[in-house]
């Protein structure tokens, strides 16, 4: 099987039922967004990011392996624009909320690399193009929330 037929393959089963199998994968991304020749061929797959991004909401073993994977692949532009079409700016605001969230500071790391560009500002806004809702109770409601956690953070996040 050519490269590029087994990385569809890969990117095919971090939607798999199966939990295990999604772990397993989602760490096999994880590696390869770590190996300088691998990350390219992994961005190379459109549907890598996306299903990523989807992830982020999964079970702490899972959504942590894809968030740090997401990490390591949003070092351009390309691939920052694709996570902000996968919305994950409120996922990842999502799963911060929860309390029983074991990957607080790596999702604060994504944030941090999705709101340098005006897409992911506007998504942790609440504004522009995408916004949950126009409704102005909402504008700035993720920044809330954000600021509230990391006053409010005497306890351990992670």
């Amino acid at each position: 099987a050519s490269m590029a037929g087994v990385l569809d393959e890969l990117v095919g089963l971090l939607t798999d039922k199966n939990p295990k199998v999604r772990i397993m994968a989602a760490q096999q991304c994880l590696a390869m967004s770590t190996d300088v020749d691998q990350v390219e061929k992994l961005k190379r797959v459109p549907s890598a990011i996306p299903q990523l991004c989807k992830l982020v909401g999964d079970v702490n073993s899972i959504a942590t392996r894809a968030i740090s994977a997401l990490i390591n692949l949003s070092n351009d532009s390309m691939s920052l624009d694709r996570m902000n079409k996968s919305f994950v700016v409120p996922k990842l605001m999502e799963g911060l909320a929860d309390e029983g969230c074991k990957h607080r500071r790596l999702s604060v790391m994504l944030l941090a690399n999705l709101t340098k560009t005006p897409a992911g500002s506007n998504q942790l806004l609440g504004v522009g193009a995408g916004a949950e809702a126009a409704d102005s109770v909402l504008v700035g409601m993720h920044v809330r929330k954000l600021v509230a956690w990391f006053l409010g953070q005497g306890r351990s996040g992670e």
